[in-house]
C-alpha cells in the first residue's frame, strides 16, 4: 500500500472509506477551487493563513446540502456532526467574529469547521506565510480555546486511522463517535498535543 504522507491523500482516503459504507459526502462537496480563486476571496481577510489552507479548498470547497434536505441525517459531514464549510462562508465568518474572538483571546482566527453545537475548528493566523499552522478548537461559550493538532494532515491523519479502527462509525447511515477510542487513538499519533493528554485522563 502507497504511504499516505499529503493532505489531499488522506481527505482522498477518508472520503473513500466513507463511500465504500455507502455514506456519500462526495455528492455533496462542491468542486474544489482554483489557486487564483482562492487568494481572490482570501484577499478579503487581514491577515495569512497556511499553506494547507490552499490545498485544502484547491481538494474542495466545503460541502452544501441541497434544498430542502435535513442536514441532521443528510451526509454533509466529515466526522460526527463536524461541516466542512465552503471558504466563502468561513471567511464570512472568520471575519465577523474577528472583534468578538479578540474579546476573548489573543490570536485571530480562521474557521474552517463548525459542528452541529456551533464550536469552530480552524487555525490561527499571522503577518505571514507558512507551510502549516496548529489546529485551534474554539467553544461556543467563548472561554476555551484549545491546540487540537499541530496541522490540519495531522488532524485528517487522526481521522482516518479513527475510521478505521472503529472510534467514528455509522450506524443506520448516521456518523458517531466513540469518544473515549477517539481520545487515545488521538493521543497516540499526537502526543506532543498537551490537549489530547488531558482529554484522555477526564480533565477536559
Amino acid at each position: 500500500m502507497k504511504k499516505i504522507v499529503t493532505l489531499t491523500q488522506y481527505l482522498d482516503e477518508i472520503i473513500n472509506w466513507l463511500a465504500k459504507r455507502e455514506y456519500l459526502l462526495k455528492d455533496y462537496l462542491q468542486h474544489g477551487l482554483t489557486e487564483l480563486e482562492i487568494h481572490h476571496l482570501l484577499n478579503k481577510f487581514p491577515f495569512q493563513v497556511s499553506h494547507e489552507v490552499i490545498e485544502l479548498y484547491q481538494w474542495r470547497n466545503g460541502v452544501t446540502a441541497p434544498s430542502g434536505t435535513n442536514s441532521a441525517f443528510a451526509p454533509i459531514y466529515l466526522s460526527s456532526y463536524l461541516e466542512f464549510m465552503p471558504l466563502q462562508s468561513a471567511l464570512e465568518i472568520s471575519i465577523s467574529g474577528l472583534d468578538e474572538l479578540s474579546g476573548f483571546y489573543d490570536i485571530d482566527f480562521f474557521c474552517i469547521f463548525v459542528s452541529l453545537g456551533q464550536d469552530l475548528v480552524g487555525i490561527p493566523t499571522q503577518s505571514v506565510f507558512s507551510s502549516t499552522l496548529p489546529v485551534v478548537e474554539i467553544n461556543n461559550d467563548g472561554y476555551g480555546a484549545n491546540i487540537i493538532f499541530s496541522s490540519i494532515a495531522k488532524m485528517m491523519e487522526t481521522l482516518l486511522v479513527c475510521f478505521q479502527e472503529g472510534a467514528v462509525f455509522l450506524q443506520e447511515g448516521i456518523l458517531h463517535s466513540d469518544y473515549e477510542k477517539y481520545g487515545r487513538i488521538a493521543l497516540q499519533i499526537n502526543p506532543e498535543i498537551e490537549y489530547w493528554h488531558k482529554y484522555v485522563k477526564g480533565e477536559i
